[in-house]
């Protein structure tokens, strides 16, 4: 059984929201970055979860726990986002990718895995180093032609700019909200305008 989603007309709207924008904006990212920490969950994985985590069964819905009974998951959109691009948006040369400074880099993963996520992202980067060193592997890793083919979403102003040396059109969000659908479009709208103008 799948993570539970909130099928509700809210979360269709945004669905649409989603699909709308994407199908709309003549100049589409290639591939789609994203941090993970405070970007796509509310939190530093390596010091606010305690391992192992368990996933239950919790009245038809499946939910994540670490060793201290907190509920761990992501920030309220993403999930929705996450797989609004993969199923209904990015086509077979187009990308989503994980760039994360994480030094509990197998950590990160089994809770990626845990909500199901693992195979949305063509490129998963998750250690210790800067996020240059992340984007060229990511580069690398999906024959990209050129870095400014790259929307990289994160919470942190240091990593857009280390990132923007290399040609990458980045967009801040919040670390209190983390990435929510307004700040996705959003994102879609500033990769266009700062790409083709």
């Amino acid at each position: 059984m799948a993570l539970s989603c909130d099928i509700s007309p809210k979360y269709n709207e945004k669905k649409e929201l989603i699909i709308k924008k994407w199908t709309s904006i003549v100049h589409k990212p290639k591939c789609i970055v994203f941090d993970l920490d405070m970007t796509l969950w509310p939190f530093l994985i390596d010091h606010k979860v305690l391992f192992p985590l368990r996933k239950i069964n919790h009245h038809g819905n499946e939910k994540i726990f670490d060793h201290s009974n907190t509920e761990i998951k992501p920030f309220e959109d993403v999930p929705l986002i996450l797989e609004t691009l993969r199923n209904s948006c990015i086509g077979p040369n187009e990308f989503l990718a994980i760039a994360s400074r994480a030094t509990a880099g197998e950590h990160a993963r089994q809770l990626i895995d845990l909500f199901n996520w693992t195979n949305y992202f063509g490129s998963i980067q998750i250690y210790s180093g800067t996020k240059q060193k992340h984007m060229k592997r990511i580069f690398n890793d999906l024959k990209l032609k050129s870095f400014d083919e790259i929307l990289f979403f994160d919470d942190s102003k240091l990593n857009l700019e280390t990132t923007k040396s290399l040609g990458v059109i980045g967009h801040k969000v919040s670390r209190h909200y983390g990435l929510n659908v307004q700040e996705f479009l959003d994102g879609l709208d500033s990769y266009s305008s700062k790409c083709f103008k």
